[in-house]
């Protein structure tokens, strides 16, 4: 993006942080999952492209044949890695459009390249139905229960991105765009690429990423024209490169120090089943289990190849749209979990320790004489079957007195209820705590 932005005309110092604004909105992103490479692919897309425009005739064939070569290889890994794949064919017209309109000609190179791209996608282990899923989801599953409850797929949550600059790049952006048309000349790829993605990315929060991605490296080039006439302190070139770098590190810092999440690279395993699934594997809690979908892939990253730990739904797009519709209801309605252990008939449930994500199903959980407690942390709750296959396991590590959810009693209120049962509960945890080899505080 930033040699997509020097191809722009960028020169200068200042501009740049435009640049460290942009990846600090992305940062929030930057997840091990394929979006993540889809952000490569995007940005060595806008770079070929951007090559292609202007220039003398010579150097501007040669370009163009790069793009026809370049675009449709990024299509075909693009269609294999993400849903995402018509952003690349939709940037590809944005460019051919602007140079239809600039050079008052068919734009022969890109309308080809554009045409090879949109028949390579479909090389791809599942065809059509691949290339089908993102049009699916905006005709079809938008309203679905389940995928209404899902944070990413919901509006832009301001309060989580003051601090990266979202509000100043939102601002930014057209502002510095609307200047740079005046004095210079309309830019009809930056304007699509503002108007489209600003509303992806403010409608979707899983669009935010692409809004800064595509942003980049025309807001460095705008900054850059709005600062032409400015005439800074006459120094030296490291002292000015020196200050825009302390200014970079302090927008980082001023960022880092309210994010949830801290600089590095890792998993961020806080409300994951970690310890949940380490006493599945030591109690050998094997069969068909019901889990929160969003638990699904740590179980299969945690327990393959095992087949007999696999969980009931590993993302939002797998199940029937019944059985989607029962999870959505799932710790509000009572029927959910009744009609889906009718029909499936779970050996154990896993579930979150967080009424705010699960709603009352620990309770239910609870009240049921179905099912009884066996783990407990501050991540995840284990439910086991009192009869079947791990109904030794139900008998032996079951909590006598200890609960998953808050109506028998308020677990960080527990003291409230009387010194009597607060000790026994007390001693039953550092009982349960000592007999799995762990430290005891």
């Amino acid at each position: 993006l930033a040699l997509a932005a020097r191809r722009l005309g960028t020169r200068g110092l200042l501009p740049w942080l435009a640049l460290v604004l942009c990846a600090l909105v992305y940062r929030q992103r930057s997840q091990v999952r394929p979006e993540t490479l889809v952000a490569v692919l995007l940005a060595a897309q806008l770079w070929l492209l951007e090559r292609a425009r202007g220039g003398d005739q010579r150097a501007l064939l040669r370009a163009r044949l790069r793009a026809l070569l370049g675009v449709p290889l990024i299509a075909c890994i693009w269609a294999n890695a993400h849903v995402s794949w018509w952003m690349g064919l939709a940037v590809t017209v944005l460019f051919a459009a602007d140079t239809w309109r600039r050079e008052r000609a068919v734009p022969r190179a890109l309308l080809g390249a554009l045409a090879v791209s949109a028949l390579v996608s479909f090389a791809n282990p599942f065809g059509w139905r691949a290339l089908w899923q993102p049009f699916e989801y905006q005709l079809v599953l938008r309203g679905d229960p389940l995928f209404r409850t899902i944070a990413e797929l919901k509006p832009v949550d301001w309060s989580e991105n003051v601090w990266n600059g979202l509000p100043l790049l939102v601002l930014g952006w057209p502002l510095l765009a609307v200047w740079r048309w005046r004095a210079a000349s309309f830019d009809l790829v930056e304007a699509g690429l503002l108007v489209g993605f600003g509303y992806l990315g403010l409608t979707t929060q899983r669009f935010v990423g692409f809004l800064a991605l595509v942003a980049t490296p025309y807001l460095v080039r705008d900054l850059a024209h709005a600062l032409e006439g400015w005439r800074g302190p006459s120094l030296p070139a490291w002292p000015r490169a020196l200050a825009v770098s302390a200014a970079a590190m302090g927008m980082v810092a001023l960022e880092l120090s309210h994010a949830g999440v801290g600089f590095g690279v890792g998993v961020d395993t806080r409300f994951l089943p970690v310890s949940a699934c380490d006493y599945m594997q030591r109690a050998s809690v094997r069969g068909r289990g019901l889990n929160e979908f969003w638990q699904g892939g740590y179980l299969l990253w945690r327990f393959w190849p095992e087949r007999d730990r696999l969980p009931f739904m590993d993302i939002h797009q797998s199940g029937s749209a019944r059985d989607r519709a029962l999870m959505a209801a799932l710790g509000n309605d009572p029927g959910a979990l009744l009609a889906l252990d009718q029909e499936h008939h779970f050996d154990w449930v896993l579930t979150a320790n967080r009424a705010d994500l699960t709603g009352g199903l620990a309770d239910q959980l609870d009240a049921d004489s179905t099912w009884r407690l066996v783990f407990f942390d501050d991540a995840a709750l284990l439910y086991a079957r009192r009869s079947g296959r791990l109904a030794p396991v139900a008998a032996r590590d079951g909590y006598a007195l200890l609960r998953g959810g808050g109506v028998l009693f308020k677990r960080h209120q527990v003291v409230r209820i009387g010194s009597d049962l607060h000790a026994q509960i007390v001693d039953e945890i550092v009982d349960r705590a000592r007999g799995l080899d762990v430290a005891v505080d």
